[in-house]
């Protein structure tokens, strides 16, 4: 028999996708005494742990005052997230600390992983996404570029594009490039796409490659008056 503490779920949700260094950091400070329940990227250490399955640093936290009936930006509670990751050793140490769920542990798993609850979690992430598209957009017309790259989702091409952008108006050649080349895998037949890697090149000072990257975006969208500039 297979063990229920690690199963895993198959269906992911964008509610998963999350960033790192900047939550460790929080995490980091709570267990200095920092409020366990300061939020860092919108995101609180407990729900962070949660998503990453770190048992300990649950329990810590919870000792340490951590509220386990906060939802996050999506409308989810931690135990909400251990049962979809499949951390069931977790969802048992929430469960009696959380208020306002199901009666029973299988109950939990058995929401969470239910159509509905994936309907929900779907127009909830479509609903994030868009407000986080506006965000960056008003962050980047602000010229805060820092900003704006730091709420794009490297899921979305268009997104990715401007983000790359963004780096490059901070003179961050190795991250404009990266996203660059993320953006070319997500749509390969997207000319801006090799219109940003060679703008990365380019700002890199490998002027040969930056060539070849502002050819193909050229061969490509061979009208576009922006491009055919770059080779003038």
């Amino acid at each position: 028999m297979a063990d229920e503490s690690k199963t895993q779920p198959s269906t992911t949700t964008p509610s998963t996708s999350l960033p790192n260094s900047a939550t460790e950091t929080n995490i980091k400070q709570s267990q200095a005494g920092a409020d366990p329940n300061g939020i860092s990227l919108e995101l609180t250490p407990l729900r962070y742990a949660t998503h990453r399955g770190e048992s300990e640093i649950i329990k810590y936290l919870l000792e340490a005052g951590a509220d386990p009936n906060r939802a996050d930006w999506n409308g989810e509670k931690p135990i909400e997230i251990s049962a979809f990751q499949g951390h069931l050793q977790d969802v048992k140490t929430l469960f009696p600390v959380t208020s306002s769920i199901t009666a029973c542990l299988g109950g939990v798993v058995r929401h969470v992983c239910s159509r509905k609850a994936f309907q929900k979690r779907k127009r909830k992430a479509k609903e994030v996404l868009l407000e986080t598209k506006l965000k960056a957009e008003d962050s980047f017309r602000n010229k805060e570029y820092d900003m704006a790259a730091g709420l794009m989702d490297d899921q979305d091409a268009t997104l990715l594009s401007k983000r790359s952008e963004c780096w490059t108006l901070m003179g961050k050649a190795g991250s404009t490039l990266a996203d660059a080349k993320r953006c070319i895998t997500l749509r390969s037949g997207r000319s801006e796409a090799y219109y940003r890697k060679g703008v990365a090149l380019n700002l890199g000072k490998e002027y040969a490659e930056a060539a070849d990257a502002f050819l193909k975006a050229l061969k490509l969208d061979p009208n576009n008056i922006e491009l055919r500039n770059v080779f003038q």
